[in-house]
């Protein structure tokens, strides 16, 4: 069974200025090389690619699943970034051609200043579809900011 890996880290800070649009380059339109800005890409070489078009935007990230003993993860840069509060859900779209028993495991993960967790989320996708697929991701916040 081939597992793709989706990480979301988010550290949770009291900083107003990073609440209007938390998530750094949410739609995967800026790139470094093969990578997205402000995203590890943590993988098997060339597991995660740009792909054109995205969801309401040019590109997104696509991934890969190979024969390997590496699974592809695509993380948030720098041990996440702030936001003003925790949230109730993470909100994507995906398309995915799934093979066999394939499913994408999307992780997200609320952090305090000790980086103690304070809420966290999951949910496996593994229903392939040819056209962007709304998927959300339930949170739940279980300790308060440190």
């Amino acid at each position: 069974m081939k597992k793709l890996y989706f990480l979301f880290s988010f550290s949770v800070f009291s900083l107003a200025a990073l609440a209007q649009n938390p998530v750094p380059n949410p739609d995967f339109e800026s790139w470094t090389g093969s990578t997205p800005n402000n995203w590890s890409v943590v993988s098997a070489a060339n597991t995660v690619t740009k792909e054109t078009p995205g969801y309401g935007s040019a590109s997104a990230a696509k991934l890969t699943a190979v024969a390997t003993s590496v699974v592809p993860i695509l993380t948030s840069a720098n041990n996440g970034f702030a936001v003003s509060h925790g949230y109730s859900n993470l909100e994507l779209w995906y398309k995915a051609s799934f093979v066999g028993s394939d499913v994408c495991n999307i992780s997200v993960s609320f952090l305090d200043g000790s980086n103690q967790t304070i809420g966290a989320g999951s949910k496996a996708v593994g229903t392939s579809t040819s056209t962007f697929t709304h998927v959300i991701v339930p949170i739940t916040i279980t300790g308060t900011p440190v």
